[in-house]
């Protein structure tokens, strides 16, 4: 399932994941990412909420991971590239 891959480019552990999610124990992350449990409904509403998750691609995997604007939840990664000399 794409929800550990979410969380790992978000760059959250589970714990962290949970944390953000709100009302949501460590031990559920780890269920849904072993597919013990399902995404439900609440979940998915915070994930688009809090970092701008594209649903499609949680739940289908198409498009890209994240809808076209940046939530502020969401790390910004910038790689910088010494100059060519």
């Amino acid at each position: 399932m794409r929800f550990r891959e979410l969380r790992k480019a978000l760059q959250l552990t589970q714990e962290q994941m949970a944390e953000k999610i709100g009302d949501c124990p460590q031990s559920k992350i780890s269920d849904i990412e072993r597919c013990v449990a399902g995404l439900d409904e609440g979940i998915q509403a915070r994930l688009v909420e809090k970092f701008g998750v594209n649903l499609n691609w949680l739940v289908a995997g198409r498009d890209e991971m994240f809808l076209a604007h940046a939530p502020i939840d969401r790390p910004v990664v910038v790689h910088f590239r010494s100059p060519m000399r």
